[in-house]
């Protein structure tokens, strides 16, 4: 059974702000040569020595991956070119070890598994064990998030695009309800087992997700977030105040958490698809991602056993435009491991990108933009940033 867990963020509104302001630490910068984003990056332990890298991909001009320790001694270069050459357009990046670097196709469902000297490790045709008995075609797609991996398995994002046997429809309303009222019970979840054996498997699961949100008429759908961390998969979307946590082993829901900020709303109402949106739902979507007030991201310190949660907050559609979307306001939520102490951090979004953040275990890093083009060309710079728990 489901348990809900109602969340109610006491604030005192009489306290000192002070309370919750975060505490900058050391700076750490790392000489990549490119302008690193959040989708490519991220952290990993390497076990055999116990020591901590982050890494940052070029896929798109340099086709390379660089990993660094947190002294920023660059440690590997690792050419992607083998890689792309059998993937072509790179859909996620996820690093378990310095000679296991995964990475999965846009579109067409492949996947490759390099080292830290680009050779091949395992290459894998995900059609080939996703074959459907009642003609289902899907695509899988990863996280927007960094944290795509559990034990020898990878998560996916499962998308149903269309049924071998299904006859064109001319009408795009029709067509349109039929896509999403097929996904709306395609099971969210595409689990890639022994990705490096010869013998990988997949598992779907997570049916009827999105009932808790919306009906099979509206539109539902949102870039994928969810991470795995400290054993559990956090699902997220920004038509939810809600954050959905899932067994990565078994892939089913086991509690919805809703969460309320003292400085924003949380959550969009999908809209409806008929004769009077069909004509410009993407602009109606595009809008919403940008004006809604959202999570993005869960981190989890182990040391400290807490969770961290980017929320970022609603604005009006013109301020990203104005501003730009690395300043945007945002605030991280603090919660403790049994989700019943919440602390909210309103951020200094002038100084740091919060959509950008690792943890390692110094605690969060997170992004500190340069100032030029030529600099986060150069370097991509993080603070340490601790907080008042």
């Amino acid at each position: 059974m489901i348990r809900i867990y109602c969340i109610i963020i006491v604030l005192l509104y009489g306290c000192s702000e002070t309370e919750h302001l975060p505490i900058k630490k050391e700076t750490y910068r790392f000489k990549t040569g490119f302008e690193a984003v959040f989708r490519y990056s991220g952290s990993f332990i390497e076990q055999q020595t116990n020591t901590e890298y982050l890494y940052f991909a070029d896929p798109s001009t340099g086709k390379c991956l660089k990993i660094f320790d947190l002294n920023g001694v660059l440690t590997d270069s690792v050419p992607l070119t083998n890689a792309m050459s059998f993937i072509h357009d790179i859909n996620g990046i996820s690093v378990k070890s310095r000679d296991t670097i995964i990475l999965n196709s846009a579109y067409t469902n492949l996947l490759a598994v390099i080292n830290h000297s680009g050779a091949f490790i395992k290459t894998v045709e995900m059609d080939s064990l996703l074959k459907d008995p009642q003609g289902n075609h899907y695509e899988l797609y990863s996280s927007f998030l960094a944290n795509k991996l559990y034990g020898n398995s990878i998560l996916f994002y499962c998308e149903w695009r269309y049924n071998i046997h299904d006859a064109d429809m001319p009408d795009r309303l029709e067509d349109v309800l039929n896509f999403y009222k097929r996904n709306y019970t395609t099971p969210y979840f595409c689990k890639l087992q022994d990705y490096c054996s010869n013998t990988p498997k997949v598992k779907l699961g997570l049916t009827n997700y999105y009932s808790h949100f919306s009906k099979s008429d509206q539109n539902f759908q949102d870039v994928p977030r969810y991470t795995c961390v400290n054993n559990r998969v956090f699902l997220q979307t920004v038509y939810s105040n809600n954050l959905y946590v899932i067994d990565p082993a078994s892939l089913t829901l086991q509690k919805i958490i809703p969460i309320q900020s003292m400085y924003s709303s949380i959550g969009a109402k999908p809209f409806p698809i008929n004769k009077e949106t069909i004509g410009n739902t993407q602009s109606i979507a595009d809008s919403i991602m940008a004006t809604t007030g959202a999570f993005f991201g869960v981190y989890y310190h182990a040391q400290t056993a807490r969770y961290y949660i980017t929320l970022y907050h609603a604005v009006p559609s013109y301020l990203e435009q104005q501003i730009g979307f690395k300043k945007l306001p945002y605030s991280f939520l603090s919660v403790d491991s049994n989700f019943t102490d919440f602390k909210e951090y309103k951020m200094p979004a002038d100084s740091f990108f919060g959509g950008f953040s690792i943890m390692t275990r110094k605690g969060l890093l997170v992004n500190t933009p340069g100032k030029t083009i030529q600099e986060s060309n150069s370097y991509t710079s993080f603070s340490r940033i601790e907080f008042n728990d």
